[in-house]
């Protein structure tokens, strides 16, 4: 079978083979598509940039398991960093020009602009890359021009969008698939789909699932998936998924394994050390509903006039402290006289009030005066419902033995949605080490892995023998100027 390519990569750039050429999924030809919506039209158009691309590295994925904070304690599991994708472009032709008024892109070479990468070897077609371009910085090289297009995968759309809060959901709710959930309705189709929930995940509940008004989709997407200590990713074609560290039997499972046959002979392997914990202090937030709660008083005595509305911005307290309510549902309590000190006639039956807005702390309260002849000072008002106050508290998990030995390794988690004491997910333990592989000129065995890939690794002299590990990070460099030849690492972590 053969297949049209619009510009054929085992070529360099400038040379008649290159610009346009066919493929047959018998060669060992490896085609790169680039592509790029310089419209901003929501669709690519079928135009591959790689006839132009004399460089390429990307790199996506954590190098370590736990986030360290600032004191050099463990915080929890970490999250994937950013994803990030270096394209270097010829740019001889001053497509890539910004200042080139006469340019075919004029006017379209804009940061924000979505962009996709895939690889094609022997019929087979692998996602490589998929967000949007950062920045794109033009170098006038007395040679050869060329541009660099800098991209970041949707970890930094996430990072960058603000979003507002669904309020309070109680009653035993999964905590990924409110997640799943919330993420579908903001999580852009253009990254690769929706939201994506690997199946079999055990149903740890949450009591009270939350968010505290506007906050960025990252802070939310942390703050549900870290109650469990669970895990989220950006994949190879933009898809985010949601997944339990509970269950590693439905991970995607790789089909080339790793082995000293089909690896350089260069191996990184950290200390096992590195990733200890002995040391647990794990906070927990035991949420309870307390009802017909007075969650707010109005302090002001405003005089309304006959038809006039005043405004307030509540939020919800419990002793003196914002927190979560069903501030949408309060009732609403209004005492208003033609005296502001109370003495003169009572109106209270015609000042009506209205929540808008309302999220999971705080909402914009409407008061109406309604009578029709008479202005009116409002002398009290308060709202009364349902809140849902934490207690804070803190449960301690540490290894004497492990101390002796390793010295305190100390992990502190502290997420306001975890709800349950007796879940402590992290425990004290020391993982086997991390081992950094290179695959090099395989282009079926290392375009084939994406991040949280099941990898059955056998590496002889570590006396590693069919051990299942995670694709915890991978990277792609390009070391020729044609994409033919690329220098593949793979970041391989233990299982839990």
């Amino acid at each position: 079978m053969s297949y049209q390519v619009f510009g054929n990569p085992a070529f360099p750039y400038g040379t008649t083979s290159r610009l346009y050429g066919s493929g047959a999924s018998s060669d060992t030809v490896t085609y790169w598509t680039i592509e790029v919506d310089w419209d901003n039209a929501g669709t690519y158009s079928g135009q591959s940039e790689a006839l132009y691309c004399i460089g390429f590295e990307s790199a996506r994925g954590r190098t370590t398991k736990f986030e360290v904070g600032s004191n050099g304690d463990f915080i929890g599991y970490k999250m994937p960093d950013v994803g990030t994708c270096r394209i270097t472009l010829d740019n001889s032709t001053r497509r890539f020009d910004p200042y080139y008024t006469s340019g075919a892109l004029y006017g379209k070479l804009l940061p924000g602009r979505f962009i996709r990468v895939r690889v094609t070897y022997q019929g087979v077609t692998y996602p490589i890359f998929h967000g949007n371009i950062s920045k794109i910085t033009p170098y006038d090289n007395a040679t050869t021009p060329t541009v660099v297009l800098d991209c970041e995968d949707g970890k930094r759309w996430l990072m960058n969008e603000d979003t507002n809060s669904d309020g309070v959901v109680t009653g035993g709710n999964n905590a990924l698939t409110y997640a799943n959930n919330y993420m579908e309705t903001i999580y852009p189709t253009r990254l690769g789909g929706v939201v994506t929930i690997i199946a079999n995940f055990p149903s740890e509940d949450l009591d009270y699932i939350y968010t505290l008004g506007t906050q960025s989709a990252i802070t939310v997407l942390n703050d549900y998936v870290g109650a469990r200590s669970d895990l989220w990713w950006v994949a190879a074609d933009g898809v985010l998924h949601i997944k339990t560290m509970a269950n590693f039997n439905d991970f995607t499972a790789a089909t080339p394994t790793i082995t000293e046959s089909n690896t350089l002979k260069q191996f990184a392997v950290p200390v096992p050390w590195d990733e200890i914990v002995n040391d647990n202090k794990s906070y927990y937030y035991a949420r309870r509903a307390v009802t017909s709660y007075v969650m707010w008083t109005g302090v002001e005595t405003p005089l309304v006039a006959v038809g006039a509305s005043t405004t307030y911005f509540p939020q919800s307290t419990y002793n003196n402290e914002v927190v979560p309510s069903a501030i949408s549902a309060a009732t609403i309590s209004i005492t208003a006289n033609t005296a502001a000190d109370g003495s003169g006639t009572d109106l209270s039956a015609d000042f009506d009030g209205v929540i808008s807005a309302a999220d999971a702390i705080g909402c914009i309260l409407t008061v109406t005066n309604n009578h029709g002849s008479l202005a009116g000072y409002i002398t009290a008002i308060t709202l009364t419902g349902t809140v849902y106050p934490a207690d804070r508290k803190l449960e301690e998990d540490t290894d004497a033995a492990s101390i002796a030995i390793y010295g305190k390794r100390r992990v502190i988690l502290d997420n306001r949605m975890n709800d349950d004491g007796s879940y402590n997910y992290i425990g004290s333990r020391v993982d086997s080490p991390n081992i950094e592989v290179m695959l090099q000129a395989r282009p079926s065995e290392q375009f084939a892995f994406d991040l949280f890939y099941e990898v059955d690794t056998t590496i002889t002299k570590y006396n590693i023998t069919n051990d299942p590990r995670l694709v915890g990070f991978i990277s792609h460099r390009w070391l020729d100027q044609s994409g033919q030849n690329v220098l593949t690492t793979l970041r391989l972590e233990e299982e839990k």
